[in-house]
């Protein structure tokens, strides 16, 4: 047989090189299914292990917590218990005016209730001279209502003007100077009176209504310059304002009727309203006072 001289012949058998492919290729072992399980549970232990560390920190931090509340809340309740106790404030009730006036005696107000009201406000504020132009006889009033509440006024303003008939029927009157002037409390309280007093008027009796409801002061003024009235009935205000104007006059007035009993719904009288009240005793003070001292002018009280 002859030789292949083409076949390289030292290559083969053991002295053949070796494929680094296969050699790489020998030299690696394969991982097994095995360790890779062990390899996930060490990995999970790892974990669970420093979950384990952290729950124990929360839980050693909680518990600080705790004890730092617990302490803040001692102090605050040693510091509520030393602070003296403050005492509760009894609610006030107030009594309803019909309780206020139950079983108490309510006694009508005459001529010395005037007085007294006069030196209460003036005695001691005024100069001697001033105190003495507003001192007031006895004779300087009328018989006061018997009622405790103002009702009746008609009865009373006959009783006490009998001859107001023949007085309405003079014809010789001139416009804004009114016989009798009645004072009220309030608007409200000038129009019921006037309803009231319906039959004690008459139906020749000409009234003017002299308060600010629904009446301005100008045309009540322009009315007062025109026309004749023989009755005036309002309040202390605008009576005022109407004889500082000039408008209305007291040269024929021959009575004053002062609406002092009836009581409001709050059961307040004229001299219990304090801005009512203050008006009422500059008009006095001022006018009425004045003119019943030099005339035959008297005062009533219904």
């Amino acid at each position: 047989m002859a030789d292949d001289l083409g076949d390289e012949w030292w290559l083969k058998g053991d002295n053949a090189p070796r494929d680094e492919k296969s050699s790489d290729s020998a030299d690696e072992t394969p991982r097994t299914p095995d360790k890779n399980i062990q390899d996930v549970k060490r990995k999970k232990a790892k974990k669970r292990k420093a979950n384990d560390q952290d729950g124990k920190k929360d839980e050693v931090n909680g518990k600080k917590k705790q004890k730092t509340f617990a302490k803040v809340e001692e102090a605050l309740v040693k510091s509520d218990e030393e602070k003296p106790k403050k005492k509760k404030k009894k609610k006030r009730v107030r009594k309803r005016i019909s309780e206020e006036i139950s079983g108490k005696t309510l006694t009508p107000a005459v001529k010395d209730d005037f007085l007294q009201l006069l030196k209460s406000t003036y005695e001691g504020k005024l100069s001697a001279v001033e105190w003495d132009e507003i001192q007031l006889e006895a004779a300087d009033f009328l018989v006061s209502n018997p009622s405790s509440d103002g009702t009746a006024p008609c009865n009373y303003l006959e009783s006490v003007v009998p001859k107001w008939p023949s007085m309405v029927a003079s014809t010789n009157q001139k416009p804004g100077t009114p016989f009798m002037l009645i004072i009220a409390s309030s608007g409200a309280r000038a129009v019921e009176l006037n309803r009231d007093i319906q039959k004690f008027k008459g139906k020749d009796c000409k009234c003017a209504k002299l308060f600010a409801k629904h009446f301005k002061l100008a045309e009540q003024a322009e009315f007062l310059t025109k026309k004749v009235c023989h009755l005036g009935i309002g309040t202390p205000n605008r009576i005022g304002a109407l004889i500082k104007s000039g408008s209305l006059k007291l040269d024929n007035l021959r009575y004053v009727i002062v609406d002092w009993n009836w009581r409001d719904i709050k059961f307040k009288r004229i001299t219990d309203i304090p801005e009512v009240k203050k008006d009422f005793l500059e008009l006095c003070k001022s006018h009425l006072i004045p003119h019943i001292r030099d005339s035959s002018c008297k005062i009533g009280i219904l």
